[in-house]
């Protein structure tokens, strides 16, 4: 079982090494939550190989005393309790696995903005910015933006008409100029 458990180690570094290697780093979450899954997947798998290599070595053990007496369908109560055991180490290391920042993994970062109808806001708040922007406006003030989905939103136009992003606004739609207004709550009095 030590080869076994040698080539999981060596599967999972090697999962690890191109992004490393190439930039240095393991920080985008998509590697991460990749990575973490092979490896809940590879520790499963050894797992379930050392525990059937135990099983078949203690088998052969008590095979050769017969001193023990037979559970229900056949199991001897050697076996039931190597199973029990077996059974209660890995929920206690599947409890140890589960993560529960809920923008950890991107498909439950996904689902948690889906839910919360943080997406939805931040994308009906783009297309009304859109409808502004080709409204045929030339100087255009938006609302900041109701929500900030942690898997959409990168950055935003600011509130000073001459920050790159909204510079940038300005060149693809032929405006003049593009703010965000200011947050009353901002504002002291």
């Amino acid at each position: 079982p030590l080869v076994v458990v040698l080539f999981g180690f060596c599967l999972i570094s090697a999962m690890m090494t191109p992004p490393l290697f190439a930039v240095g780093n393991m920080e985008a979450a998509r590697l991460q939550a990749l990575t973490f899954t092979m490896y809940i997947l590879i520790f499963v798998l050894c797992e379930g190989y050392v525990v059937g290599y135990v099983r078949g070595k203690w088998k052969s053990a008590i095979e050769e005393t017969k001193n023990n007496t037979m559970c229900s369908k056949g199991f001897t109560t050697s076996e039931v309790w190597c199973l029990v055991g077996c059974i209660l180490f890995f929920a206690s290391a599947s409890v140890l696995t589960v993560i529960p920042e809920e923008h950890y993994f991107t498909y439950s970062s996904a689902i948690v903005d889906l839910v919360s109808g943080d997406a939805k806001a931040y994308g009906d708040a783009l297309k009304e910015r859109v409808e502004l922007y080709n409204s045929g406006e030339k100087d255009i003030v938006v609302a900041p933006l109701p929500s900030k989905p942690q898997l959409l939103y990168f950055s935003d136009i600011d509130e000073e008409p001459e920050y790159w992003e909204n510079r940038g606004v300005c060149k693809y739609y032929g405006l003049e100029s593009v703010e965000v207004a200011h947050d009353e709550e901002d504002k002291e009095p």
